[in-house]
């Protein structure tokens, strides 16, 4: 092309011509991306030049007259201006290069556009960039939203179609390196996109809430008490529990689910960490010990402030046994019920004489307890194992660790079912690292301009979702790993099994010790149903005195009686001679 070929027919010639300057001829190809976001609508985009016949050394783009902060890059840029021409709201800008080019040449650009702030039911109006000077064009135009924007598409003008992010060519996409978006055109003439924007409400913050609070006292014969509370809480979005404690309380130890917890002070209160929920309406236990200062014969036991409503509060407390104790249900807050003997059941007997009570066996009594924590925990353990199934099957990975490693840390009694959850966790944790690192090197070869079929493949079967993580089920896992060789799996699982064996070496557990409070003694019962934030400060009063055994005069009369027989016999007895 552009080569004059001619055949010498003798020596003597001469060739004469004219020499006319030619134009370049410029075709283009563009792809622009419109991301709304509340008051503002942020372009990129990208240009791929294809210049023949001769070389240019300025380009020329027309951008929205509004346009703020534009910014052009690409090889051998070295200025760009903004003309004066003005046409259709529109002003064309000159990009400046260093030489001139020819052949494949490839710009990209970004700006933004005010809008108004209040973007509720609004529209907004997307316009086309436009290559200026060159002989044919064509492009595509993605629209996507940030935040709490949902958007709503007018019908497309005429020069803007439709299309599938699939259609759109990998060397654009990947200079952008942008993820797929549903909103996506097919430009063939410059055109304004309407598009309808409202603002979607927060959703509603589950409200946490306790479910049933049971308190255990323990009065001892000083002027001290140690209570254990158990709450059943719905969490919901709650991330910690806040306590306040009686005055001169000192705060034992804290366990969620039978695990113990570290908590911390904050402004004279007490924090408990507490994990997201896996499930809606699963619910956790939260225990906690104190022991606080109550007095000496007037006793005033003060019960924790929750920051959270409860319902269906049980308070028991245990006195010793010979104390004579009169409540106080005036000055108490909570609803007292008959006093009882401690059942014999709990390792307790009673005597015969005097009514006493004294422990029948220590050790029977802690290992009822722990029996009864232990299947409270295999229980738990259960629960959470059938909603680490679930979310798997729903492709929600973050909760379904959650609820693997809950069901493996809870079944540390039960052999075969702690086995079974544990390689159930392992699996999971495996295969989340294999996808990881799949996502990682297909976001790397993005980034760096590499694009083949296999990526865009991988990537449309998992959309990412930014600040929501990844989420994908098996069938998901099935097709990107299929997409990758035989070398790339089994390297993918060497490195996976290598970083699960590194978290596990560094993963701790907090612990504590579960204090078993004996149950002996007086049992003193209350109760509230309702126990709102504003309720009064939760307490009872009583009064403990010393009961006065009665004079045994029946075991009086009984010995007398012993010393006059001893006496008769002696008198009647023969004297030795």
């Amino acid at each position: 092309r552009g080569v004059l070929a001619f055949r010498l027919l003798q020596g003597d010639w001469t060739l004469s011509f004219d020499v006319e300057r030619v134009d370049p001829w410029i075709q283009a190809v563009f792809l622009q991306d419109a991301s709304i976001r509340q008051g503002m609508v942020k372009y990129r985009g990208v240009v791929e030049y294809q210049i023949e016949n001769t070389s240019v050394k300025t380009l020329r783009v027309s951008l929205p007259v509004a346009a703020n902060g534009v910014g052009f890059s690409g090889d051998q840029v070295t200025a760009f201006d903004k003309g004066d021409t003005v046409e259709d709201g529109r002003a064309v800008w000159d990009v400046k290069l260093d030489r001139r080019m020819i052949g494949k040449y490839q710009l990209t650009l970004s700006y933004q556009v005010q809008v108004s702030e209040d973007a509720a039911g609004s529209k907004v109006e997307v316009q086309s960039l436009q290559a200026v000077d060159v002989n044919l064009q064509r492009g595509f135009i993605s629209v996507r939203t940030e935040g709490r924007i949902l958007l709503k598409a007018e019908p497309a003008p005429d020069g803007l179609y439709s299309v599938e992010w699939s259609q759109v060519p990998r060397s654009l996409k990947g200079a952008l390196n942008l993820e797929e978006t549903q909103l996506v055109y097919r430009s063939v003439k410059p055109a304004t996109l309407s598009v309808t924007a409202e603002n979607q409400d927060i959703a509603e913050v589950v409200a946490a809430q306790v479910i049933s609070a049971q308190f255990r006292t323990e009065l001892s014969s000083s002027t001290n008490a140690v209570t254990h509370v158990r709450l059943q809480l719905r969490q919901g979005e709650e991330r910690e529990l806040r306590v306040n404690l009686p005055s001169g309380a000192e705060f034992w130890s804290a366990f969620i689910d039978s695990k113990g917890v570290l908590p911390w002070e904050d402004d004279e209160q007490v924090v408990i960490p507490l994990e997201k929920s896996p499930g809606e309406n699963s619910w956790s236990m939260v225990e906690f010990f104190y022991q606080s200062p109550v007095g000496a014969t007037q006793k005033t036991i003060q019960g924790p402030v929750i920051q959270l409503p409860m319902e269906n509060l049980k308070w028991t407390i245990h006195a010793p046994a010979g104390l004579d104790i009169e409540v106080d249900e005036d000055a108490s807050t909570v609803t007292y019920h008959e006093a009882k003997p401690a059942p014999p059941q709990v390792g307790v007997s009673v005597s015969s004489r005097g009514g006493a009570q004294a422990p029948q066996s220590a050790s029977k009594v802690y290992l009822d307890n722990e029996y009864k924590i232990q299947q409270r925990q295999t229980q738990k353990a259960e629960e959470m194992l059938q909603i680490g199934n679930q979310k798997i099957a729903e492709g929600d990975q973050r909760e379904a660790r959650r609820a693997l490693e809950s069901a493996y840390k809870l079944s540390q009694n039960d052999a075969a079912f702690n086995e079974d959850a544990r390689v159930q966790l392992q699996k999971l944790k495996t295969q989340q690292a294999m996808m990881g690192i799949n996502i990682r090197r297909n976001n790397f070869l993005i980034s760096n301009g590499v694009v083949s079929q296999q990526i865009e493949q991988q990537q449309a079967a998992i959309p990412l979702q930014q600040g929501k993580g990844v989420k994908y089920t098996q069938a998901q896992v099935k097709q990107v790993m299929d997409l990758n060789t035989i070398e790339d799996k089994t390297a993918f699982r060497q490195l996976a099994e290598r970083i699960v064996r590194q978290q596990e070496a560094i993963e701790a557990e907090t612990g504590a010790i579960q204090a078993t409070l004996p149950g002996v003694g007086q049992v003193l019962s209350f109760s509230q149903s309702v126990q709102g934030k504003d309720s009064p400060v939760l307490k009872v009063v009583l009064t403990a005195k010393t009961g006065d055994e009665a004079f045994p005069t029946y075991k009086l009369g009984l010995l007398l009686a012993l010393f006059i027989a001893l006496g008769l016999i002696r008198i009647a007895a023969p004297k030795p001679e």
